[in-house]
């Protein structure tokens, strides 16, 4: 049984709608990017984890989770000093 990252996908969304309608909106649109490439990940179903091929998932998931948490560290750094 696959087990969908639904609280991620839907706090960038609600993220995204947030700083869109106040205004930040060369954040808002980082962010848009973010919350495009999660959807493209969840509608195809790769953002799903199947536990009992948690290690032979475990390659590809890495490179996702790298990705995200890169954007939201770099999405810190700009928020905190900006």
């Amino acid at each position: 049984m696959c087990r969908p990252q639904i609280p991620e996908v839907a706090g960038q969304l609600v993220l995204t709608g947030t700083l869109l309608l106040c205004g930040k909106w060369v954040v808002g649109l980082l962010h848009v990017g973010m919350s495009v490439y999660l959807l493209r990940l969840w509608l195809s179903k790769r953002i799903f984890l199947e536990p009992t091929d948690a290690f032979k998932q475990l390659p590809k998931q890495k490179s996702i989770r790298f990705v995200a948490v890169g954007f939201y560290l770099a999405s810190f750094v700009f928020f905190v000093y900006m």
